[in-house]
Formats: C-alpha cells, structure tokens, sequence
C-alpha cells in the first residue's frame, strides 16, 4: 500500500490542459491533461508471521512517470477521481 508521497519529487509538468464541465450541473467537472513527473513514494509492506504482523517501510523512487490523466471532480463531496488513459510510460 502507497501511504504518502514524500517531498523530494522534483517539478512536475503539466501541458496539454482541457477542462470540461456537465451542462445544468456544477457537480462536477472532468480535467484531461498530460502529465510528468519523478515521484518519490512511501510504500507500506504487511507480513503475517504466526500472531504478528510485522509491517515494513520502503522508500520508491520513479526516474519518470509520463501519462495522460482523467481527474473527475465532484465539489459536492469535495472528491476527486484520478485515472490514466491508456497505459502510463513508468522508468524505475
């Protein structure tokens, strides 16, 4: 499990912006942009071991995560929904 991201990640690079919203409703919105980034994430590993559960911290680091991303947002319920169109381009 991915529980944060750490604050070593360099710029991040947005282009491509397009940012749509349904008609009759301010519910929610739809941003389509290409993304990338070097993100640095800390992951979070679970083993059972008889009763314990030991749990381990790793330390991720991407050279280059490159996609199109989908973010649905609904201001609502102040949520946000991010997906990639198609398969992202991941360096490790």
């Amino acid at each position: 499990m991915f529980t944060s991201k750490l604050p070593s990640v360099l710029a991040l690079l947005i282009s491509w912006l397009l940012a749509r919203g349904d008609r009759g409703s301010n519910l929610s919105r739809t941003i389509t942009c290409d993304f990338e980034a070097t993100p640095a994430l800390q992951l979070k590993a679970f083993r059972q071991k008889g009763e314990k559960v030991e749990v381990s911290h790793y330390r991720v680091n991407v050279n280059r995560f490159r996609a199109r991303l989908n973010i649905i947002c609904v201001t609502e319920k102040m949520l946000a929904d991010i997906k990639c169109d198609g398969w992202p381009d991941v360096r490790p």
